[in-house]
């Protein structure tokens, strides 16, 4: 990188920049409601924002897995999702992936 400030360079240097790991997920609460949706919750980073994707084969490549819609977090670092479609599917798993 290189600074200028009023027109001058600075000397230039290299420099790395590391995404760091986003902390572990505490899944919870997970249930099949009274209407047939499933729902679970989790904790993470407050203000991250996920979606969910889902699919009834786990060896499909997750480039497959459609996405079935996003997480709301509900209070701040808990998160929860209710897959309405749930009911149409005798097995389905989920992954979360932060945008």
């Amino acid at each position: 990188a290189t600074v200028f400030v009023n027109g001058i360079p600075s000397l230039s240097s290299i420099i790395s920049v590391m995404a760091s790991a986003a902390p572990a997920m505490t899944l919870s609460n997970t249930r099949i409601l009274a209407n047939g949706f499933f729902e679970f919750s989790f904790t993470s980073t407050p203000g991250a924002l996920f979606s969910v994707l889902a699919t009834t084969n786990p060896t499909q490549p997750l480039n497959h897995w459609p996405v079935i819609g996003n997480a709301t977090e509900i209070s701040p670092g808990h998160f929860q999702f209710t897959d309405t479609q749930a009911s149409n599917y005798p097995q389905r798993l989920y992954r979360v992936r932060s945008q």
